[in-house]
Parts: structure tokens; sequence; C-alpha cells
């Protein structure tokens, strides 16, 4: 990054992230090359999600090198973290859970009507290039619906801008979406 640039990023992200209206747009989409701090920030973004403003509802970190890179386990990862940010609704979520433990398409969307958000609520996608196009695709065509059911959510997705990546956006119809490449950010002294 150039120096800076990683303060811009974050402000703009906690800015767009703590927002009440749902005319904000739902994804957040940081893409860059290699090396330029996209884990750094999104690491950050959930420590500050956490700890300090209490809207992080879950996250997932792709990594190529484990077995976890498909559709059914970032699902299962995403629900599991829901749950636990409203304890008192765990009982119809273990239901959900049970009702579409083979569909991981409408899982996530029936868990979110469960959880029937009333503000911000934070998921963390990092490093979606490293699954293969296949699933790529399938969670990015998952996470394009999610905005017209549960408003409030906030996703915040890294990834190199590889052409599946770029492609399978383009595929899917998102209205509600923010592009943003890291070194576009001003270039601020921090």
């Amino acid at each position: 990054c150039y120096p800076g640039t990683r303060k811009a990023i974050l402000t703009q992200v906690k800015e767009w992230a703590k927002k009440q209206d749902t005319k904000t747009p739902s994804i957040f989409w940081l893409r860059e090359s290699g090396g330029t701090g996209k884990s750094a920030i999104a690491m950050s973004i959930a420590q500050w999600g956490f700890e300090e403003v209490n809207i992080l509802g879950g996250g997932f970190f792709f990594d190529r090198q484990t077995p976890q890179c498909d559709l059914r386990s970032f699902t299962l990862t995403i629900v599991h973290d829901l749950a636990l940010s409203d304890l008192s609704k765990i009982t119809s979520i273990a239901q959900v859970l049970d009702d579409h433990r083979h569909n991981p398409e409408d899982l996530l969307a029936s868990v979110l009507e469960k959880l029937d958000l009333r503000g911000p609520t934070l998921l963390l996608v990092d490093a979606l290039d490293e699954c293969d196009e296949e699933v790529a695709e399938k969670i990015i065509s998952l996470l394009s619906t999610i905005p017209e059911s549960a408003p409030q959510l906030r996703i915040f997705l890294t990834s190199r801008p590889e052409s599946r990546i770029v492609d399978a956006f383009r595929r899917v119809d998102i209205h509600s979406l923010i592009e943003h490449n890291v070194n576009d950010s001003p270039h601020v002294d921090s």
C-alpha cells in the first residue's frame, strides 16, 4: 500500500459498515494484487467490528491449502458465527440447520430471516480468489442474493482482481456493490 492507504481504506470501510440505512450498498469488494495488505485490512476490520462496535456477525478467511474451500464449509461457518451473535434464537436456528442441511444455498437466507437483523451486521470474506472458479462463483451468487432479504447485512469481501472473480461479479445482478482497489485511496501520510 502507498503511505496512508491502509488508514484511508479502514476509515472508508468502517463508515460504510456502520451505516443504518437500507440504501447503502451491502457488498464492499476490496480487490488488488497479492501482497497489498487486503488480508491485513480484513483482520483489522474484523477486530474493530468485534471489539469496538460489536457488529461482527461472522467471517471466513479462505486458504487454498485447507480442504474447507467449498460452499458448504463457507455457509456452515457463516451460519455458526451468525447463530452465536444472537443466542436467544439458537433453537430456531438449529431447526433451520436441520431443515436445510443438504441445501447450503437456502440455509444462509433462512438463518438471516430468523435473526431479523435490526442494525448493521458485518460479514467478512477474505481471499475469495483462493477458491476454485466454481466455488467462488457460487459464493458470489449466494452473497448477491442476501441484500434483498437482509438489507442491514454488510459483506466485506477481499480478493485479487482475477478475471474469473470479476466475471463472476458481472454474471450476477448486484445493485448493491462497492468496488475498491487498494491503491485507489488518497495518498496521505499516516
